[in-house]
């Protein structure tokens, strides 16, 4: 029996260094100045390693990535925020949050630059106007310096984007008139975005469109002008490629005056409302989800074929009774949204495919209570508003606006009357729809959910079958309170760096050297029907669902929508008996209190570190040590600062770097063999050194690893074998050297004749 001893190199205090020579910490030779005989049937075990591991932080197959949420808890426990009783009732969904590691599934060198990688991927992941960019990762220290954590923290305030507008107010953002120049969003222009009239073609960028659209929009201070001017028989739709409407009280209002005349000859169609946005033009030049298609629906209408959350529209077709679904032509205000329906199935052969998806449905606001609606009969836009409230008012003129206000998890939509001005300045505004919990399920439009949270003004005419007045039809957006100030701004130049909008640094945010971000060409065909910044690029936004759609996960998105709570035809809008009696028993989340604390009553951040059944899916995650939560794979315990604009979370342990990545020995020159089953291969492995050892959790710096039982491997040597070197290296179980190795290695081997 003999010991045989091997380093990479003499010196067995050096903890530091990397040798770029053959004597790598993690595969060297060692040559001896003369041979050594091992007997015949020998047998060599691992007897024990001293190694050097440079505290990086690598991540396994358990720990790849987590999930954040974003909405009303999931019980038990039951708290004032954990009120849902699954995650069917909810309106949020998991997201999945990866990390960029290097090819050995390292991702960082130190607890500090770890928390830059944690706050980049949680912002590039959330897909929330009110908490893209405002998630801060911070380590946390105790009194003598020491590392114990770290502080998550997701800012929601509202900020003004200009900076002599008052504090925590957002601006009404006009959608400018397109440029051929991005100034504020890298290879991205901003403005309005439409398909062209070729099925199938992808949409043109109005500027430069080979054919021009058959519509123009033009942007002025106090509103910008959608337009038609010829007939068309198709509808034209426009939409903008624009910060997303803020999520706290933000607000979107059309002037719809010039669309309409004085009865339906002198009145084209239209429709303006709220919509998500798509990765790709859709369905006959429309940009529609993947998951929606515009005729599924028995209340579908034919010249709308684009997808809105929530719109208001107008025909001016003649018709002597109401259509089939309920709505009416020939003048009046109808109230729309895409929502599921299980009940209505829709034409047959779409039936299958669209059973289950969004669709286009009516919703009646004037059969509504008085605390939802100021209306007991149908508005209609060529009538006085006064005769048609339920109380006669003095204002005695014509619809001019609509106007729809998102409050969190609630849509409400308003009218305004033109007032005896005729131009709004002294009209009066109408509840068309307001959102009560007070009252059953089916009487309340759906809430702003997980895949509505990024939406985007959307207008639409139509003055095909006009058969008299002036074929120019106008829709004005006067106002459009946007996220402004969540977006990464942009520092001219060429080259350089980006950086967001308080100075902190968020990694690479979009430049790459020597391209000119101001000023290179816009590329429509990358972000359609909305987005925030270039979103294919690093630090560019997408939301959730573009998010899914891009990566060929649009079945989250169904699963969201297709949730009892979505369906308004599931049980929980028609169960009218014990206990619901049609009352809705989940209250949509709403925003309370005065600027600046102006905090969500409901909804919070929520971190799911482990595969839970609470909040699914979240197969695969595995981040509870890495964080700092050891045993508490939820963490909901967030909670909201003085301001109530900030949710914040402490580690409640020292995160623990234990890694699956464990370390395996091997000797490469001489004939022992074993299997590697995760590789597929024969090995040369001898010994496994786990990357955790008794207390020493972290497992960085020097380590002794010394096994507890020797497992012999023959080197089927039927005669002597002389040898006079060893070539070593140190790898993981795929086999790739462990790089992560500093300073200087030490292993001892145990030879032996067979027993």
């Amino acid at each position: 029996m003999s010991l045989i001893i091997a380093s990479n190199q003499p010196n067995e205090n050096d903890t530091g260094g990397r040798d770029s020579s053959i004597f790598k910490p993690y595969s060297f030779r060692n040559d001896m100045s003369s041979t050594i005989t091992l007997p015949k049937n020998s047998q060599i075990a691992l007897q024990s390693a001293k190694i050097n591991i440079d505290g990086s932080i690598i991540l396994g197959e358990g720990n790849k990535f987590f999930y954040v949420y974003f909405g009303q808890g999931i019980r038990p426990p039951t708290t004032s925020f954990n009120l849902l009783d699954n995650m069917e009732e909810s309106t949020g969904y998991p997201i999945k949050v990866f990390f960029n590691t290097d090819t050995k599934g390292k991702i960082a060198s130190s607890p500090t630059e770890f928390a830059v990688k944690i706050q980049e991927a949680l912002n590039l992941y959330i897909g929330h106007p009110q908490l893209t960019n405002r998630v801060v990762v911070q380590q946390e220290f105790d009194g003598t310096g020491s590392f114990t954590g770290y502080n998550f923290t997701f800012g929601s305030a509202i900020t003004a984007q200009n900076s002599g507008a008052a504090a925590y107010q957002p601006d009404s953002f006009i959608p400018p008139t397109d440029t051929a120049t991005a100034a504020y969003w890298r290879r991205q222009r901003y403005g309005p975005i439409g398909a062209d009239n070729s099925p199938g073609q992808p949409q043109k960028d109005p500027a430069n469109a080979l054919t021009p659209p058959a519509w123009t929009y033009a942007a002025v201070p106090l509103g910008g002008t959608f337009e038609i001017t010829l007939l068309r028989q198709r509808t034209q739709f426009v939409t903008f490629n624009v910060p997303p409407l803020v999520n706290k009280l933000g607000v979107c209002t059309y002037d719809i005056l010039n669309a309409i005349g004085r009865n339906a000859a002198e009145t084209g169609k239209l429709v303006v409302g709220l919509s998500k946005s798509s990765t790709e033009v859709r369905r006959k030049s429309v940009i529609n989800p993947s998951n929606y298609y515009s005729v599924a629906s028995s209340n579908s209408v034919s010249w709308i074929p684009a997808h809105f959350n929530y719109c208001c529209w107008v025909d001016n077709q003649t018709v002597a009774a109401p259509v089939a679904g309920g709505y009416r032509v020939d003048g009046q205000l109808n109230l729309s949204q895409s929502v599921v329906d299980s009940v209505d199935q829709g034409p047959v052969q779409v039936r299958e495919t669209y059973r289950y998806k969004p669709r286009f449905m009516t919703f009646e606001y004037w059969g509504l209570a008085a605390t939802q609606s100021d209306f007991n009969a149908p508005v209609d836009i060529y009538s006085d508003l006064g005769p048609q409230h339920r109380v006669p008012t003095a204002d005695n003129t014509k619809i001019a606006f609509i106007e729809f206000r998102v409050n969190a998890e609630v849509i409400d939509v308003y009218i305004k009357s033109a007032g005896l001005a005729g131009d709004g300045s002294n009209g009066v505004y109408y509840k068309l729809y307001s959102h009560d919990d007070r009252e059953k399920a089916s009487d309340q439009l759906k809430p702003v959910s997980q895949d509505a949270w990024s939406m985007y003004p959307i207008m639409g005419l139509n003055n095909g079958g006009l058969i008299g007045g002036e074929l120019t039809k106008s829709i004005d957006i006067i106002n459009w309170t946007g996220a402004n100030s969540n977006y990464a701004t942009v520092m001219t130049g060429a080259g350089g760096v980006g950086d967001n909008d308080n100075g902190r640094r968020n990694g690479d945010i979009g430049w790459v050297p020597g391209i000119d971000r101001t000023t290179g060409a816009a590329d429509f065909l990358t972000v359609v029907g909305g987005g925030w910044l270039f979103p294919k690029e690093p630090g560019g936004y997408m939301s959730w669902d573009q998010r899914c759609e891009a990566e060929g996960q649009a079945w989250r998105i169904n699963d969201l929508t297709q949730s009892p709570f979505m369906d308004r035809g599931s049980l929980i809008y028609t169960d009218l008996t014990a206990p619901r009696l049609g009352i809705n028993t989940v209250k949509y989340g709403t925003v309370s209190g005065a600027v600046p604390a102006l905090g969500y009553d409901l909804q919070k951040p929520v971190l799911i570190l482990q595969d839970s059944t609470r909040y699914s899916p979240t197969e695969g995650a595995g981040f509870q040590q890495v964080f700092g939560f050891s045993g508490n794979p939820i963490v909901d315990t967030f909670t909201l600062d003085a301001g109530a604009v900030n949710f914040t979370q402490i580690s409640t342990q020292i995160p623990q770097y234990i890694s699956t990545k464990s370390i395996f020995v091997r000797v490469n020159n001489l004939t022992q063999n074993s299997t590697n089953m995760r590789a597929g291969q024969i090995s040369k492995i001898v010994g496994h050194l786990p990357r955790f050892v008794q207390d020493r959790v972290n497992a960085a710096g020097p380590l002794y690893l010394e096994p507890t039982n020797l497992i012999y491997l023959d080197l089927n040597n039927s005669e002597e074998l002389k040898i006079n070197s060893l070539d070593i290296s140190l790898c993981y179980v795929d086999e790739k050297l462990a790089d992560s190795l500093i300073g200087t290695t030490i292993v001892v081997f145990h030879v032996r004749e067979k027993p």
